[in-house]
């Protein structure tokens, strides 16, 4: 068979492995009710990367913004499925699902009335239902009183709770449409935190680890979530105690699922989690208010191949090396400032969150049209080539992004490639030429004297095609079919690179 091949040298960083969920997460769906006839924005990905960011004008019918705490999943194809803001559930053309106001009728505050948002951050979950395709679970929280003061073991606490972790059953229809079965399904009768609700996949795959601390506490429950639904695992109470204001900031697993970070209004906590019995341990209080400067806003990201932790902090920006011994004092401050002096904007920093990209999109507190950007996170220090207010959005977003489970298995090689800059490429050009007659690849002569580099072909998955010591003269292309690929050459720290498109 004849095929056309284009040889193209592209920064690329990230090498997903495949996985089952490796496009549930290319729609998210961000937004706000106030100022602006874009009440939501739909930031859209593919196998390429970032494909397109639209807004989403509201009328009559489409009245629902995505602003603050949201959730959304997409199909193996990586369409839009459905996505809840927490007040509502709502499918992929926007239309609520019947039954979803049902969500509304047990609030104990009003804002999904006088906000038309649930203004908690990470407050609800989707996630698939293992096993049963075209089947969500939404996990969610309520809200207690936030304002009940009381005092334990000298530490004051202004602690605010949901009396339970709570789901909404999701499925799909013969006519492969989305309907809700049940709602306020209770989970735990417990006193969880209202915020932190987080997830990654279990070694198979497919099934589920779900965390929700405890409420003013150091304790952590852990569920697991398989294809006969959700159960408690565990409560493990570990690490210190999570003091006042635990209802804003983030928490994450790492790709790789060996770590757990937890920001809130007052601390920055990291704990070692074994992905195979769900267990945590050694923790770490990186950040502490009574020691520290640290705002009560902010949230946080992991690099992809797991190494760095990114904290945000409105004007401040941090990078953790998870691999160092003193993980602590491997802090470096990245951003200190709201003001970009040379592009001219004013930018805060809030949520983070690692697309399938590779990037990390962080947002902005209250309204804005701009997302930052860490394009190069699996690099250390200024490496990781921090973006201020990159990104320009159709509409207003407020305060966050989508809470969604870490889906994705990373390539968890520790290649630093950087994005947007010459490290990555070399001078002489093109390590191959095409040779379309014998459908092969002849290597460039300028590269006769590589023979100490350590040669993969890999796909847009990161699966490995082929691999080599040194630089071969020819390299058949058969068996591999057409799709991206990518050519990475390493030695001693230093990688090069090119992207192969086989049409």
């Amino acid at each position: 068979m004849w095929r056309n091949i284009f040889i193209i040298s592209l920064s690329i960083q990230y090498l997903p492995i495949e996985a089952q969920y490796t496009r549930a997460d290319y729609n998210w769906l961000i937004g706000s009710d106030q100022f602006n006839d874009v009440n939501k924005i739909q930031i859209i990905f593919n196998d390429l990367g970032l494909d397109r960011i639209i807004g989403i004008q509201a009328d009559e019918k489409n009245r629902i913004p995505a602003n603050y705490s949201n959730t959304a999943v997409s199909n193996s194809k990586g369409e839009l499925r459905v996505f809840s803001t927490g007040c509502y559930i709502a499918n992929e053309k926007y239309d609520t699902l019947r039954g979803s106001h049902n969500l509304i009728s047990k609030r104990k505050l009003d804002y999904c009335r006088s906000w038309v948002g649930w203004p908690i951050d990470q407050s609800d979950l989707l996630l698939p239902w293992p096993d049963l395709e075209g089947s969500y679970k939404l996990f969610y929280t309520n809200w207690g009183n936030p304002y009940i003061n009381f005092d334990e073991d000298s530490l004051m606490l202004f602690p605010s709770f949901s009396e339970a972790l709570f789901s909404c059953n999701i499925h799909t229809d013969t006519q492969n449409e989305i309907f809700l079965e049940s709602c306020w399904d209770t989970v735990l009768a417990d006193t969880v935190c209202e915020s932190y609700i987080t997830a990654c996949y279990q070694d198979n795959i497919k099934d589920w680890w779900i965390v929700n601390p405890r409420a003013g506490s150091n304790c952590y429950f852990v569920f697991v979530f398989n294809h006969e639904g959700v159960k408690v695992y565990s409560k493990q109470c570990i690490g210190p105690f999570v003091g006042r204001k635990d209802n804003f900031g983030q928490a994450k697993f790492s790709p790789n699922r060996n770590k757990y970070a937890r920001f809130n209004g007052t601390q920055l906590i990291l704990l070692d989690f074994n992905p195979s019995d769900g267990s945590f341990s050694n923790p770490i209080e990186l950040r502490n208010s009574v020691n520290d400067s640290i705002n009560t806003r902010g949230g946080i990201a992991f690099s992809s191949n797991s190494r760095y932790l990114y904290a945000f902090n409105i004007t401040k920006v941090y990078q953790y090396d998870l691999f160092e011994p003193d993980v602590k004092g491997s802090e470096i401050l990245i951003r200190d400032s709201y003001i970009d002096t040379l592009a001219g904007i004013h930018v805060n920093y809030h949520h983070g969150l690692l697309a399938p990209d590779g990037r990390i999109y962080i947002s902005e507190m209250w309204w804005s049209n701009k997302l930052s950007v860490i394009e190069s996170p699996n690099c250390k220090g200024t490496l990781c080539n921090f973006k201020p207010g990159e990104i320009s959005l159709p509409g207003l977003n407020f305060f966050n992004l989508p809470n969604l489970p870490t889906y994705r298995v990373w390539d968890d090689s520790d290649v630093c490639l950087v994005n947007s800059s010459n490290e990555n490429k070399s001078e002489y050009g093109n390590f191959y030429i095409l040779d379309l007659n014998n459908y092969i690849l002849r290597r460039n002569y300028k590269y006769d004297g590589f023979t100490d580099y350590k040669m993969k072909i890999i796909d847009i998955e990161g699966r490995l095609m082929k691999q080599f010591h040194g630089m071969p003269d020819n390299i058949a292309l058969d068996p591999i079919k057409g799709g991206i690929y990518f050519i990475l050459l390493e030695s001693e720290g230093k990688t090069m690179f090119q992207k192969i498109l086989i049409l």
